[in-house]
C-alpha cells in the first residue's frame, strides 16, 4: 500500500491531507525529525511542526527526545480505534437526523388525502403501486392484471409474503400460470375488468387507465370506507367462488 492509498483512507477518518501523511511518516518510520517526516510525507518543512503539535494534541504522537527533537506515534491500534470511533460517533449523528428527516416527511396513512396520480409512462405507474406494495404491514388483496408480471411487482410480491404479510389475488387465467410459476402460490385464476389493490384493508389503489394509454391514471384512497368496503366485499366473493 502506497503513501496516497493510506492518505485517502485517513481523510476518510476525517484527517486533513497534511496530519495524514504526517501519520504515515511517523507509522512507517517509528521515531522521526521533523526533517525526516518533511522527506517522507512530501509536506513542507514548515508546515511538518504545526501538524505535528495538531496531532500531539489528538493524543496520536507523543515527542520521545528533545535534543533533537523526535516524535512517535504513541500506538497504532489506539490511533486506528480513535479515529474509527469518532467516524461512528459521526455516522451515528447523521443516522439520527436522517431518521428524523423519514419521519418528518413519512406520510401520515391516517391524514394523508385521497388522491390521483398521473404519468405519461406505464413503468412509472407499476413503481407507485411497487411502493405501495412494500409498505404494506398485513395484508394485500387485489384484483391484479398485467402489472403483476413485471419483474419489480413480482420481486416485491415475493418479499413481502416471505414477512408473513397475507396475500391473496385475483388475475387473468392469461397472466396466472406465469406468476404460479414464479412461485406466486397465492394467485387465483379470474377473469375481471378491474385493477384494484387493498392494502392492509386501509389503502386502496386503482388503477383508472388501461395498458397502452397515453397517459396513466391511478387513485390512492385512504378514507374513502365506502369504496375499500364494496372493493373489498366483492373481493372476497370471488375469492370464495373460484
Amino acid at each position: 500500500m502506497n503513501i496516497d492509498q493510506v492518505v485517502q483512507r485517513f481523510k476518510f477518518l476525517d484527517l486533513t491531507e497534511y496530519q495524514a501523511r504526517v501519520l504515515y511518516a511517523l507509522l512507517k518510520h517509528k521515531s522521526c525529525s521533523i526533517s525526516e517526516i518533511s522527506k517522507v510525507s512530501s509536506v513542507p518543512n514548515t508546515r511538518v511542526y504545526d501538524i505535528v503539535k495538531q496531532l500531539i494534541s489528538m493524543d496520536y504522537v507523543i515527542q520521545i527526545s528533545d535534543r533533537p527533537k523526535l516524535y512517535r506515534v504513541r500506538n497504532v491500534d489506539m490511533v486506528l480505534d480513535s479515529l474509527i470511533s469518532k467516524k461512528s460517533v459521526e455516522f451515528n449523528r447523521v443516522k439520527k437526523e436522517i431518521d428524523e428527516l423519514r419521519i418528518f416527511f413519512k406520510d401520515d396513512e391516517q391524514d394523508e388525502k385521497n388522491k390521483i396520480v398521473k404519468v405519461d409512462r406505464e413503468l412509472d405507474l407499476i413503481k407507485i403501486l411497487n411502493e405501495e406494495l412494500i409498505n404494506a404491514k398485513k395484508s394485500v388483496i387485489g384484483f391484479g392484471s398485467s402489472e403483476l408480471t413485471h419483474s419489480s411487482i413480482k420481486g416485491t410480491l415475493s418479499k413481502i409474503a416471505n414477512n408473513n404479510i397475507d396475500i391473496k389475488l385475483l388475475t387473468h387465467s392469461e397472466y396466472a400460470p406465469e406468476l404460479e410459476a414464479s412461485g406466486l402460490n397465492f394467485i387465483k385464476a379470474f377473469d375481471h375488468n378491474l385493477s384494484a389493490y387493498l392494502i392492509d384493508g386501509k389503502k386502496l389503489i386503482l388503477r383508472l387507465s388501461k395498458a397502452g394509454d397515453d397517459v396513466h391514471h391511478m387513485s390512492v384512497s385512504n378514507n374513502h370506507e365506502d369504496l375499500k368496503n364494496m372493493v373489498g366485499a366483492y373481493f372476497e366473493f370471488c375469492w370464495a367462488n373460484k
